[in-house]
């Protein structure tokens, strides 16, 4: 099997939050890191779910992933309700 990974980072002030998508066996398999410390570890096979990240001030990154069953996937990052970063790539 392959592995196709596809990772984005934005600031929140000056915290790092990356979403990471990575193939898996059975299902992709979406991280979201907290200044390098991962604190959401979940499967998706296709569909949509958001991943809340708990950040140091106490506030929440809301980390929404779509993924198509081609693999195809889209990543959108927020905080405060205001949009940080839309991201596409590819994870089967």
């Amino acid at each position: 099997m392959r592995i196709i990974r596809s990772e984005h980072s934005v600031h929140v002030g000056d915290t790092e939050v990356s979403v990471i998508g990575q193939t898996g066996p059975i299902a992709a398999r979406w991280k979201v890191d907290v200044d390098g410390r991962e604190v959401v570890n979940e499967k998706l096979v296709q569909g949509r779910r958001v991943l809340d990240a708990p950040l140091p001030d106490g506030s929440v990154a809301s980390v929404e992933v779509c993924c198509a069953p081609s693999g195809q996937a889209t990543m959108s990052i927020r905080h405060d309700g205001r949009l940080l970063g839309h991201f596409s790539g590819t994870v089967a």
